[in-house]
């Protein structure tokens, strides 16, 4: 009986983090930013994505949040970004094959007109809240410049960051889930300005919706 009651003990502690603000100087709540690393884009490889449904203002709300995706090189260079809105409780698969194809040659890639394909590397997740609860406006290169928490009820706010993600690597016959991290300042504005210089010289090509979103 004790062991049962410390095991649940456990599961409350780590899925209770998910309406905590982040400790600062991390921004957003704590499990807005979450990553994880693939040994393989090309076998299938897929990102698993659902939303625990905080950001509701009525039962009618469909409760989406924005899930804004970067994809990066093993020498740190940003190959792809994109976004994706997911509504609660629903399942969503990206797949990256799409995604691990960089409008630029970058090191490690192999050469492709247009695109060069990736073959491993790092995907970076950022959540955050649409413009208003049912809206679809998404901008991965405009994460929200303050510690603006999207919050719920009659205290929601738009173009913030957003709790509930949650999110799963497969590759290789695995599945292993994505880590919550921090979000530094620092960290946020790079990946706003690295995404927007994709959409500025890639316009119409990267940084909008994900391949394979609904």
């Amino acid at each position: 009986m004790l062991l049962r009651l410390m095991a649940l003990s456990a599961i409350v502690v780590v899925w209770g983090r998910a309406q905590e603000p982040a400790t600062p100087p991390g921004v957003g709540y704590k499990d807005s930013f979450q990553l994880n690393v693939f040994a393989d884009f090309t076998s299938g490889s897929s990102v698993e994505l659902t939303n625990a449904g905080f950001h509701r203002i009525t039962a009618s709300d469909r409760g989406f949040i924005c899930v804004n995706a970067y994809v990066f090189t093993p020498q740190e260079e940003l190959c792809n970004c994109c976004t994706c809105v997911i509504s609660h409780n629903s399942y969503t698969q990206l797949q990256l094959s799409p995604l691990a194809r960089c409008p630029v040659t970058v090191p490690g890639t192999i050469s492709r007109p247009g695109f060069t394909p990736l073959a491993s590397g790092t995907v970076k997740l950022v959540a955050t809240t649409p413009g208003s609860p049912n809206a679809t406006n998404c901008n991965p290169s405009q994460l929200q410049a303050g510690t603006l928490l999207g919050g719920t009820g009659p205290t929601y706010m738009g173009a913030a960051f957003a709790t509930g993600l949650r999110a799963w690597a497969t590759t290789l016959g695995s599945k292993t889930r994505f880590e919550t991290v921090p979000l530094s300042p620092l960290e946020r504005d790079s990946l706003n300005s690295l995404c927007g210089n994709l959409q500025q010289n890639f316009p119409g090509q990267v940084g909008g919706r994900c391949p394979s979103c609904p």
